[in-house]
């Protein structure tokens, strides 16, 4: 009787076993999900992580590159306003040596006429005047210019001259201007009329304007020659400048776009594995 109650006792026990059975059956079929639910965590994390890491290259690459443009339009945005300074210099320096000519000759032509026996009275009449009118407003302005030049002028949109070589140069220069400015002078409170004072007025005029010519030459040349060091210094920075963005470039495409894409490669194989 023992025995079959205890026969009749297995198939309860059986059936109690059954549920614990089945849920270690449960157990062992959830493992594989869960661990799936942590490579796609896994995953999730490590591709935040390069997409971070991605965004703040990427932003830096950017601002550099941003930086390097706007040093360079600065920069070329100053050596334009400075070559515009030269070119007014050059244009004023130029005029100066023509003013110079001009007033001198306008004197000599005054002088002739002034000397002629008998009087021409066609040129004194209506040709002098508007001649004098010519020769003084040559005058004043050669006079200006000679000033703005060295000192400045708002007007013509020139600072200061600061360089030592133009300034050494206006050293030389100025004896010579001296000079010249003191002919002219001299014809304006001279006796036009005293052949011997004209002929000595004439005798004089004649190498000082030479004189100041060749030197007003040789300050524009210096002009054009500090202006054309300029240009090239600017070529240079812009070839340096150039050579530096595409360089950032290449570190992004190395640093930054290619990891990116091969940490996306991983996370897509990670995530082919897990499916599988």
């Amino acid at each position: 009787m023992t025995s079959i109650n205890n026969k009749a006792l297995n198939p309860a026990e059986a059936q109690q076993s059954a549920p614990l059975g089945d849920a270690k059956a449960g157990d062992a079929g959830s493992s594989p999900s869960m661990s799936a639910m942590k490579q796609d965590l896994s995953g999730l994390v490590m591709e935040k992580k390069i997409v971070r890491r991605a965004t703040i290259a990427y932003v830096t690459a950017v601002c550099l590159i941003a930086l390097l443009t706007v040093v360079g339009q600065t920069l070329i945005h100053i050596t334009l306003r400075i070559h515009s300074e030269d070119g007014t210099k050059i244009n004023v320096g130029g005029r100066q040596r023509m003013l110079s000519q001009k007033m001198s000759l306008e004197t000599l032509g005054l002088i002739y006429y002034a000397q002629c026996n008998p009087p021409n009275t066609t040129f004194a009449a209506s040709i002098a005047p508007t001649l004098t009118t010519l020769r003084r407003s040559a005058i004043n302005l050669w006079t200006a210019s000679h000033t703005d030049l060295q000192a400045g002028s708002s007007a013509l949109g020139i600072s200061a001259e600061k360089d030592a070589g133009v300034l050494a140069a206006y050293t030389v220069l100025a004896p010579r201007f001296a000079r010249l400015a003191g002919n002219m002078a001299a014809f304006d409170t001279g006796n036009k009329n005293d052949p011997a004072t004209m002929s000595d007025l004439i005798d004089d005029i004649l190498p000082a304007r030479q004189s100041f010519l060749v030197q007003m030459n040789d300050i524009v040349s210096t002009y054009q020659t500090i202006s054309d060091g300029r240009i090239y210094w600017l070529i240079v920075i812009e070839v340096v400048l150039l050579v530096f963005t595409l360089f950032v470039l290449i570190l992004e495409v190395f640093f930054v776009v290619r990891p990116a894409l091969q940490h996306m490669r991983n996370i897509q194989r990670i995530k082919k594995a897990s499916l599988a």
